[in-house]
């Protein structure tokens, strides 16, 4: 049995005010109550008011959205880790030595090792928000702050590198100035981690521009 367009749009209206920040969740969660409530009236024989009471008892979307964001954050940390390992292969391991390279040179010319770890960080966090305005918005009519795959993957790569450049701004500036290797292992690896979440970042950007146009 199908649902009325005005049933549906109840429906629709019911998730709107469950703060659900991203519209292909509330999508799914629609196509899936729909789905719920149809097979409900259909086998015991009940009518939508009460089938709709079932549906949303059985299915909760605060939940529904945690647990796909907790999924996807899981599934970014895995890609980038992935990507790092690839830099080390292949055509990419220009990227690694590029990396690497840059950690060496800029310890070995600078004459402030304290600042210069100030600049580094302040450096790739900026690029980090750069890359963030530009991808969401001059190409905002694909929607990008609105779709969970894309976003859950921004927030994980953002948000990590934020509190790890925090953390060691707070705890090891001093050590990291005093062993410059350990400055050189830590800028080294921080690029790599840029390299690689750049390029999950962008392959993310690129299923989504292909699922909207696809759509």
């Amino acid at each position: 049995m199908k649902l009325a367009h005005y049933q549906i749009e109840h429906i629709r209206e019911y998730i709107d005010g469950q703060n659900i920040w991203y519209d292909d969740i509330k999508i799914e969660l629609i196509d899936h109550i729909v789905c719920n409530i149809e097979h409900q009236m259909e086998d015991s024989d009940i009518k939508f008011v009460e089938a709709a009471a079932i549906a949303i008892k059985e299915i909760d979307p605060a939940s529904i959205q945690k647990e796909r964001l907790k999924v996807e954050h899981i599934a970014t940390f895995k890609e980038v880790y992935h990507e790092i390992i690839d830099l080390f292969s292949g055509s990419k391991i220009y990227l690694a030595v590029v990396a690497i390279l840059a950690g060496v040179l800029l310890i070995t010319v600078s004459n402030n090792l304290e600042e210069t770890l100030r600049l580094f960080s302040t450096t790739t966090l900026t690029t980090l928000f750069v890359n963030f305005f530009a991808r969401t918005y001059f190409n905002r009519k694909f929607k990008p702050l609105y779709n969970s795959y894309f976003m859950s993957r921004l927030n994980t790569v953002y948000t990590s590198a934020l509190l790890f450049t925090s953390l060691i701004g707070l705890l090891l500036t001093d050590w990291l100035v005093q062993n410059p290797v350990a400055l050189i292992i830590y800028i080294s690896t921080f690029n790599l981690y840029l390299i690689a979440s750049f390029k999950v970042i962008n392959r993310t950007f690129n299923k989504l521009k292909h699922h909207v146009a696809y759509r």
